[in-house]
């Protein structure tokens, strides 16, 4: 079974049953027994939020088709179940082709838990007996309503569905914070008013057994129509039996719900808690040089268990084919990192120039978020190391993996160093030992020693087609290579703040171009749609003509305007040859030289061509 989410509607909608075109039809094809092909019918509520008993406008706006007129008509207004619609019933006057009207109306949402979602429908017919109709979500709210405020990449989504008028996709992404194990953790509850009058309530927040939160309820004296405040919480982890991560049977999921009372009603938003897992960093001595051999004087600590499931089976449970350990100190100026893995079947040794992507072989990855604050993994630094690479006893693969600057360690983490400890043979191989310099300076921010992000995850293939079956790590979490605040916190001993000093990111750009992809230049010129989803350029690119002069191959083209030609000659499963010229005027002679005239037939000339404002083009013509 096929499934369509509606998420906005300007047109009349067919019911979804009755057949494979449901969705197209009444916005690229007529319905049978429905409203004229190109009208529009739009539900639009002031806002997305009903407050119980307080009334909020809404008004349906009616399109004519392009090329006909319509007569008067009457519009019916269907609410949920114990909303009032005020008029229920609207008049559509006669509509010149194209023309616009919107029909005002008031709605009122009824007493209830607040949460609960509906649609309002407008449904249209005409004399002529046609008729279709189109909703718009709505939610009943309470007239405060409090939560955890988002994460800043939640905040960013929020602003934007707010921008658009559809805060009904906020739903799409759950409300998530972590909160440390043993520790206390700050943070901000944002209270927001739907309310078209000034209100005052009362948030409580709850928590499950193991956990307390201080101040638990606070009295919200005067909020101004539809305006936010906030204040700030400490949670905290008084039971640390509590497994930390999805080692829990709920999965680390735990809920707080938070209540708010406000106009004799109580609203409810339910939140989501991660537990992370904590640990100290002990400051040492700096070792003369890394051996791959733990040595208690320089990794005092505690072992940090590596052998929770983070894909694979059973999730968040462990499995007899890998696990492993880690400890970790520093010097003041080096994060020192030691894991040991416990392996059964050593996968694909990748040859030394694929030292890229460790994840498709047993490799390990270190996290680290220097502040414990990171938006995301531009601001982090992920070390990826294969313990060795075209062979047993080769060097091992060194690198930076969607980071703050992704590529090999040699030029993208100068000073740091791995040392590697194990078998020669694949026969004798029961896994391996890493011990791991990674110097303050390559990272993206200072640490902050009271709170730096930090995670370490096992990589695991048992196979030599370049995959891996199983993931284990410390901080597990669906979704966890992407998000820093799932990663354990750490205390640094001995070691000052000094502020935070960011880095900008660095992305690579060595993506493949659509620009440059035979294939794609042969897809686009066939559907129209612009090559690597860019904008289309402002005119025609045209082969006039593809002729053979000798051994090179000469064409002219047209192009929209000045900007860059790219052309392939193409027998349809290599490439023969290739060109990249400037063009100033939209007028291009092309010479693509080969080694020899192609003997037979049925080779293409493909080009693509792109502005200096990023608008493309795709062309391809037959060679004579």
């Amino acid at each position: 079974m096929d499934w369509l989410t509606v998420i906005h509607s300007k047109s009349p909608l067919s019911d979804p049953r009755s057949g494979d075109g449901a969705a197209l039809e009444g916005a690229v094809t007529a319905s049978a027994g429905g409203l004229p092909l190109g009208l529009l019918l739009e539900v639009k509520p002031a806002a997305y939020e009903f407050v119980a008993e307080d009334p909020r406008s809404v008004a349906v706006h009616i399109t004519a088709p392009p090329e006909k007129d319509l007569p008067s008509a009457s519009v019916r207004v269907v609410v949920p179940d114990g909303w009032v619609a005020e008029p229920a019933e609207l008049s559509m006057p006669a509509l010149r082709a194209g023309e616009v009207v919107e029909l005002p109306l008031t709605v009122r949402a009824s007493k209830g838990d607040s949460g609960e979602t509906g649609q309002i429908w407008a449904e249209l017919a005409l004399p002529d007996g046609t008729a279709g109709k189109c909703f718009a979500p709505v939610r009943r709210a309470g007239a405060l309503e409090a939560s955890i405020a988002p994460l800043e990449e939640i905040a960013d989504f929020r602003e934007w569905t707010k921008s658009i008028g559809m805060r009904h996709l906020d739903a799409l992404v759950p409300e998530l914070f972590s909160v440390p194990q043993g520790w206390r953790d700050e943070e901000e509850i944002v209270v927001e008013s739907f309310s078209s009058r000034e209100q005052r309530g009362r948030v409580s927040v709850q928590v499950p057994a193991g956990f307390s939160v201080e101040p638990d309820t606070v009295d919200i004296s005067s909020i101004e129509p539809r305006g936010r405040e906030s204040f700030s919480v400490w949670f905290e982890n008084v039971d640390t039996s509590i497994p930390f991560g999805n080692r829990a049977e709920n999965g680390g999921s735990w809920p707080v719900p938070i209540l708010t009372e406000s106009a004799g009603a109580v609203a409810v938003r339910n939140t989501v808690m991660n537990l992370v897992p904590t640990s100290v960093v002990p400051k040492v001595e700096p070792p003369k040089a890394l051996t791959g051999v733990l040595d208690p004087a320089v990794f005092p600590g505690e072992d940090l268990p590596v052998d929770t499931v983070w894909q694979g089976t059973p999730m968040g449970g462990t499995t007899e084919t890998i696990s492993g350990t880690s400890r970790i100190s520093h010097d003041g100026e080096n994060l020192y990192v030691f894991v040991s893995v416990q392996d059964d079947v050593r996968g694909t040794i990748l040859p030394p120039e694929d030292n890229k992507r460790q994840r498709r072989t047993d490799s390990v990855e270190i996290y680290v978020d220097p502040r414990g604050t990171a938006p995301n993994t531009a601001h982090t630094f992920i070390a990826g190391i294969m313990p060795s690479m075209g062979s047993m006893t080769g060097a091992p693969g060194v690198g930076r993996d969607r980071d703050n600057h992704q590529g090999e360690a040699s030029e993208t983490a100068p000073g740091m160093e791995v040392a590697v400890v194990m078998a020669e043979t694949e026969k004798e191989y029961t896994g391996y030992d890493l011990e791991v310099k990674i110097p303050f300076v390559v990272l993206p921010d200072a640490i902050d020693p009271e709170h730096m992000g930090f995670n370490v995850v096992i990589n695991d293939s048992d196979t030599q087609d370049k995959t891996a079956q199983d993931r284990v790590g410390w901080s597990t979490f669906p979704g966890m290579r992407a998000d820093p605040w799932r990663w354990g916190l750490l205390r640094v001993e001995g070691l000052s703040d000094g502020g935070s000093n960011p880095k900008d990111p660095i992305l690579p750009r060595t993506a493949a171009l659509s620009i440059e992809s035979p294939q794609s230049i042969i897809q686009s010129a066939a559907d129209g749609v612009p090559l690597g989803g860019a904008a289309p350029a402002r005119g025609d690119l045209r082969v006039d003509s593809a002729k053979w002069r000798g051994k090179r191959l000469v064409a002219k083209v047209r192009t929209p305007s000045a900007g860059e030609v790219r052309a392939f000659l193409w027998d349809g499963e290599s490439v023969a040859g290739s060109v990249k010229q400037k063009v100033k005027n939209g007028k291009l002679t092309i010479s693509l030289p080969t080694e020899e005239k192609p003997d037979s037939g049925g080779y293409k000339l493909l080009v693509s061509y792109i502005d200096s404002e990023g608008r493309v083009a795709a062309a391809v013509s037959s060679v004579s």
